[in-house]
């Protein structure tokens, strides 16, 4: 019954363009979320990692830290990957899900 609703209310939310996209993607999200046992993201998420220095960039989408319009913040932090918890430096961008021209100033800053 709510599955129309909810299917309008997602569209409209995010726009038909990022809505079709994500319906193509389904196959790959679906294997990419949630990490549970059985699937890849699970599997990967508890391989032993090179000893490196690991860097999240976490996009906020506004001041008030919530992630952006596709992606939870914590899902972007690798701290809350369990082979890397408290390995990885965070920085936060205020910018949407995408690439901007101000990401090259973060990129820039870590070379």
């Amino acid at each position: 019954m709510f599955g129309p609703i909810k299917k309008w209310a997602v569209r409209r939310q995010v726009g038909d363009h990022i809505y079709s996209t994500l319906q193509h993607s389904r196959p790959l999200l679906t294997d990419l979320a949630p990490p549970v046992p059985g699937t890849l993201l699970y599997w990967l998420n508890n391989q032993q990692h090179p000893d490196i220095e690991y860097i999240s960039i976490v996009r906020s989408g506004s001041y008030n830290f919530v992630g952006d319009l596709l992606v939870p913040s914590f899902s972007q932090d690798m701290n809350w990957i369990p082979a890397l918890q408290g390995k990885s430096q965070v920085l936060v961008s205020v910018h949407g899900h995408e690439l901007s021209p101000a990401d090259s100033f973060i990129l820039l800053n870590l070379l």
